[in-house]
């Protein structure tokens, strides 16, 4: 598979002067390559960590607000930790 994953590939500055702004010219990625490929790896054992797990998941939160001008006030605690 390191087809899909070339170390050396082209760019298409298209007009831009800066290279963080060129497109990079990469193939796409076959699917069903990289499906069959995955699969082989856990038929043969291969196990991801909590980490890996936790890794490869998708999580997303939203927040609902609702404007309540009779609701006490309150505060709210951060959630970022012991940041000093």
């Amino acid at each position: 598979m390191s087809e899909q994953f070339p170390t050396d590939f082209a760019v298409d500055l298209n007009g831009k002067t800066n290279a963080w702004e060129a497109i990079v010219l990469i193939p796409f990625v076959n699917e069903d390559q990289v499906m069959a490929e995955e699969k082989r790896l856990y038929d043969s054992g291969v196990k991801l960590t909590d980490l890996d797990k936790v890794r490869n998941s998708c999580a997303f939160e939203y927040f609902a607000y609702n404007y309540n001008p009779q609701a006490t006030p309150k505060q709210l605690k951060s959630s970022l930790t012991n940041f000093n």
